[in-house]
């Protein structure tokens, strides 16, 4: 008996170890396979559009600056790359970049750090401007505040629920322990019965598991990928850094809302009603704000 025990013990060891295994890969290639796409697409939309050699060019290095085409070259004579030279132009593109970039210090009046524009503290960005005596026009990059901070949100329940989770699993496993003689069903009626949210919390996690493993757990990762490497970076950063980490934030706010949404119907009628009417105002605020905003950004 002992020596079937242990072999079941060893089998169950084994397939968590495969499925951790199997779950890091996933995560690895849910980061990398996204970020080889963008960055190929983009090389081949950019060696494309710029072959020449430009008066910046030889500050990539010669040998990157030899890939390109002299100036005046027709564009009848630009060919398209094979797959080796495309890899060979695109590593040795990306080599000289980050060798260019990495050292440099540089300041700007307009730049602001990483982990101001989440909060939307990072200093807008003024493109065009045209003052009169008495009337002006500018043209201004800037982020919509509401925005942000429902981002911030999203990603604050996306993080607070699995903990919200567990704790609500002690309380729902204390609760059924009072009394070991009741069958499974009578100790779910008992804490179904105990608190009023309890049906909303169950269907929040309900609807919360079923967007995690794909939706929400990319998105999530997206933000972060997308905002992580200007961690590290020491030269100037500006406000559209931002740019692909909010789009990605946006739709991570369109699916926590529809894991509430699914989920409010739950709570009494009035607590319904109030969060129809919450849900209403913030959406009717950020188009406020960007009416607001737009006279800035847009030069209306």
């Amino acid at each position: 008996d002992s020596d079937v025990q242990n072999l079941k013990q060893n089998d169950s060891n084994q397939n968590k170890v495969g499925q951790l295994v199997l779950w890091a890969g996933g995560i690895v290639a849910l980061i990398s396979v996204p970020i080889l796409i963008v960055f190929i697409t983009f090389g081949c939309v950019h060696f494309h559009m710029t072959p020449f050699r430009g008066a910046e060019s030889a500050a990539m290095g010669d040998e990157y600056y030899q890939l390109l085409l002299p100036q005046g070259t027709p564009w009848s004579e630009v060919k398209p790359f094979t797959i080796p030279e495309f890899w060979h132009h695109f590593k040795t593109y990306m080599y000289y970049m980050y060798l260019y970039n990495f050292p440099l210090d540089l300041k700007h009046q307009a730049s602001s750090v990483w982990y101001h524009w989440p909060t939307g503290l990072g200093k807008p960005i003024l493109y065009w401007q045209n003052v009169g005596e008495e009337s002006g026009q500018w043209i201004v990059n800037t982020f919509n505040p509401t925005v942000n901070w429902l981002i911030l949100a999203s990603l604050f329940i996306f993080l607070a629920i699995p903990f919200a989770f567990g704790w609500w699993e002690s309380i729902r496993s204390g609760a059924t322990a009072q009394s070991s003689k009741n069958t499974k069903q009578q100790q779910q009626n008992i804490v179904a019965s105990s608190d009023p949210f309890v049906l909303f919390f169950e269907e929040l996690f309900k609807n919360y598991q079923q967007y995690f493993s794909v939706d929400s757990l990319t998105l999530f990762i997206g933000w972060v990928g997308s905002l992580f490497p200007f961690i590290t970076v020491t030269r100037a950063t500006f406000l559209y850094h931002y740019y692909p980490a909010i789009c990605i934030g946006v739709l991570l706010v369109g699916v926590i809302v529809e894991v509430l949404k699914k989920s409010i119907h739950k709570l009494p009628v009035v607590l319904q009603l109030l969060s129809n009417i919450l849900f209403i105002a913030i959406f009717i605020y950020v188009a406020w704000m960007f009416l607001y905003l737009g006279a800035w950004t847009y030069g209306w």
